[in-house]
């Protein structure tokens, strides 16, 4: 574990480190306990109100910052280096570091649901957090394909209006009953199937690179 860590570290830039590991999730954390804090809405409306938006944000901010590390990857113009994607050694780093960045992106947001459970003491919090992780790794499967900027914005902004709809409906659905564990082992199981699909597809595009 510690070695495919440090091989994820070497991998990626210090700029993205810094924006991925440090500002995004103390951000996130920052402005929703902020929030929360300030009694900036009643506290019902703030999970109508704040989680989603904050998580709305934190999910996008995530899409955007990885067209930093594996922008059109997938893309059939040469996202993918060839000497990395005809390399055997080459295929494992680039796996490597499709895993690690995905395990991740679910530990500091399962940090920031925690983090805002602290005060809250609400099992939405946790469901909301996977919520994020989910729908982000979803996006990534579109956005690496596209080597614009431009085009990942328009993802992280179509992503955002189905985060916020869906995470809307679904805790319209939580005020009718209480929110149970089962409800976060699910969120979990769609979160790790969506991330091991995500690899698997990534992993796809890296080998069809070779031809």
């Amino acid at each position: 574990m510690g070695t495919s860590v440090k091989g994820y570290l070497a991998f990626t830039p210090m700029v993205y480190r810094i924006l991925v590991f440090v500002v995004l999730p103390l951000a996130a954390i920052a402005l929703r306990i902020r929030m929360l804090a300030a009694n900036v809405f009643y506290y019902d409306d703030e999970y109508l109100i704040g989680s989603v938006l904050v998580g709305a944000l934190y999910m996008s901010a995530e899409i955007l910052a990885d067209y930093m590390l594996f922008g059109g990857i997938c893309s059939k113009s040469g996202g993918c280096p060839d000497a990395i994607a005809v390399s055997q050694g080459g295929r494992a780093i680039l796996k490597n570091a499709f895993v690690v960045d995905l395990a991740r992106r679910f530990v500091w947001v399962m940090v920031y649901a925690a983090a805002c459970f602290a005060v809250t003491r609400s099992p939405k919090e946790f469901t909301g957090g996977l919520s994020i992780c989910l729908l982000s790794v979803i996006a990534l499967n579109v956005s690496r394909h596209l080597q614009i900027f431009q085009l990942h914005l328009i993802v992280a902004y179509v992503a955002l209006m189905i985060f916020i709809f869906v995470r809307m409906m679904f805790l319209f659905l939580e005020e009718i009953r209480m929110v149970m564990i089962v409800d976060v082992v699910v969120y979990l199981i769609l979160a790790v199937a969506a991330s091991v699909l995500t690899v698997v597809h990534m992993m796809h595009c890296v080998k069809g690179a070779e031809k």
